[in-house]
């Protein structure tokens, strides 16, 4: 996927391209408000896309026909290949439904290769790192090992902050970590006034402690230690909801308030509620000891423990379908069964926890539980 040479890095690529019809057969033009959906679709699943507005035509034996149509274009790497081909073919059945189409296009074209520099491969990985203090050979023995270890890398494991202080002569903040032995080191400009409170993304009980105090908090590293995921992989459900005889309409919002389709809704719930969850179970919560409901206001998640205390989440929704909430515990369900044995798609578990509270949430039990 990745090769080095002196001068930087090569990735090599899939192309993808999908043929969108702007017109139905009779010659009238589909909604704009129903193409949107299709591209916000997409768009939420790959990190991006390129669109080019292009003209189809075709023949019968008596005359020429001309068709105006969005070609939408996706690099992807060749280790997503399998979830990608899964997108794209169940796009093509939902679109040929959807826009009264006999066929929908999807073609891939052969492998291709990108250069980037050390800096673009290092933003890539979601690495906060300065490249322009290291000479090329820093550059080229870390990146070398960034590329050897590259699976564990993605996926965060073995993340662990070392230092993280401040240089009061020099105006900077040092954070240093290390993934899977890797030694990574950044300095941040130090505007921040002497009583804020420094936290590594990955700090619980640090971050668990500072929650509770009257002061400012600045979280280092939670962009590198798992936002990335939402911006440089593209999205996975933890759970794919499968709709049945539920209408697939935009009846909901998400968090930020935008419309969303009625399956974006129950997988996303899915996963706020499941994160949760994960919460209770990895600060000492047997499975056993976890009650889940989900009603017409949202889902309510308790942990009870006579050593670690009892605990209430609440995620909040409007959810008047009683069909909506059923699928909605189905989903909860497979995702706790797939978790509990260790079946879960660590790229969408990963990302579950960057689009939730989950650090934040977890840090706050494990110090309430530290402080019985």
């Amino acid at each position: 996927m990745y090769s080095i040479n002196k001068t930087g890095i090569t990735k090599r690529l899939e192309t993808w391209q999908l043929i969108i019809p702007l017109v139905d057969n009779s010659g009238n033009k589909f909604p704009q408000t129903q193409i949107d959906e299709i591209l916000e679709n997409i768009g939420v699943t790959f990190p991006g896309y390129t669109m080019v507005n292009c003209m189809g035509f075709w023949k019968d034996q008596t005359q020429t026909y001309k068709d105006e149509n969005l070609q939408v274009i996706i690099d992807t790497l060749p280790n997503a290949s399998a979830d990608t081909s899964s997108f794209f073919s169940n796009l093509k059945d939902e679109l040929c439904k959807t826009l009264g189409q006999e066929k929908i296009y999807v073609t891939k074209t052969g492998d291709k290769v990108e250069l980037i520099s050390f800096k673009e491969f290092f933003s890539e990985l979601g690495l906060e790192l300065e490249t322009t203090k290291n000479s090329d050979e820093e550059n080229l023995k870390l990146a070398g090992q960034l590329v050897a270890n590259h699976d564990f890398i993605l996926k965060r494991l073995a993340y662990e902050t070392v230092v993280l202080q401040r240089d009061l002569t020099s105006k900077k903040i040092i954070w240093e970590r290390k993934i899977c032995g890797i030694r990574l080191r950044t300095e941040f400009e130090d505007n921040f006034s002497l009583d804020v409170i420094l936290c590594g993304a990955d700090q619980l009980n640090q971050l668990g402690n500072a929650i509770f105090q009257n002061k400012e908090i600045v979280i280092v590293g939670d962009y590198e230690y798992q936002k990335y995921f939402l911006e440089k992989v593209a999205y996975k459900p933890i759970v794919e909801a499968k709709l049945g005889n539920i209408e697939n309409d935009i009846a909901f919002t998400n968090q930020q308030g935008n419309p969303i389709t009625t399956k974006k809704f129950i997988e996303l719930f899915t996963m706020t509620v499941f994160s949760n969850y994960m919460v209770l179970r990895e600060e000492n919560f047997q499975s056993s000891e976890i009650k889940i409901n989900v009603g017409q206001d949202g889902s309510m998640q308790i942990g009870e423990n006579k050593i670690n205390g009892n605990y209430l989440f609440h995620c909040p929704a409007i959810i008047k379908s009683k069909e909506v909430q059923k699928l909605i515990l189905v989903c909860l369900n497979q995702a706790i069964s797939q978790y509990e044995n260790n079946q879960l798609d660590t790229i969408a578990l990963l990302q579950t926890k960057a689009r939730t509270k989950y650090v934040k949430n977890r840090a706050m039990v494990r110090n309430m539980i530290n402080n019985r």
